[in-house]
């Protein structure tokens, strides 16, 4: 699984991706589990931020397929702007991302994913850790939405999730490989409820949460 990650007013119109935000990537030589990696990303935002993002780390993620034996679903690429900042604290990983910020989880499906599952597993991962969906807010729960809207990812495909924080508020930048993007931006604490799903206690007993050490 690959990782990526981008949060008072919401855009509410899924768009193509040029209208709301922008990222280029630059692939490297280098291919971790068949996926390749990044060397960086230019990522512009929808209010002209202009910045270079680099790598802060990668892992798979894994999913137990109709409750057998976990398998690759997709890597996770973590480029941020300070990318020396990621893992900086050896209790709170998730206050390190923000330090590093702007972020960008970039996940390359190992696999074919249908949206609305990616979507299930994400709000799973929220509810095992107290993120119920009467609890999350609106905005959190409209990420969830876009992202159960999106089309199906295919092996190969492309999800960048990221994020950036201002006044106390963080807004979420996605963006699909097949050209589907939004933009939402709600309270600061958005942020940290979802990197949850990665960092914070599984949905799954078969699958780990990703560790400051799970980085490569």
């Amino acid at each position: 699984m690959s990782v990526f990650i981008a949060f008072a007013i919401v855009i509410s119109s899924f768009s193509f991706r040029a209208s709301a935000t922008a990222s280029t990537p630059t692939l490297s030589e280098v291919e971790f589990e068949s996926a390749p990696l990044l060397s960086s990303t230019q990522f512009i935002s929808s209010d002209d931020e202009h910045c270079e993002l680099k790598p802060a780390g990668h892992a798979v993620r894994k999913g137990a397929i109709y409750g057998l034996v976990p398998v690759n679903v997709y890597v996770l690429q973590i480029l941020a702007k300070q990318p020396e900042k990621f893992r900086q604290s050896e209790t709170d990983v998730i206050a390190s991302l923000k330090a590093a910020a702007p972020v960008q989880f970039h996940l390359t499906f190992l696999r074919t994913f249908p949206a609305s599952k990616l979507a299930d597993t994400f709000n799973e991962g929220l509810s095992v850790n107290k993120i119920t969906p009467k609890k999350m807010s609106s905005e959190l729960a409209q990420v969830l939405d876009a992202i159960r809207s999106m089309s199906e990812f295919k092996k190969g495909s492309v999800l960048t999730i990221t994020t950036t924080w201002k006044a106390k508020q963080t807004t979420f930048f996605l963006e699909s490989s097949t050209g589907e993007s939004k933009t939402i931006t709600g309270p600061e604490e958005m942020a940290e409820q979802f990197y949850l799903i990665w960092f914070g206690k599984s949905a799954d007993p078969k699958v780990k949460p990703f560790s400051k050490d799970s980085f490569q």
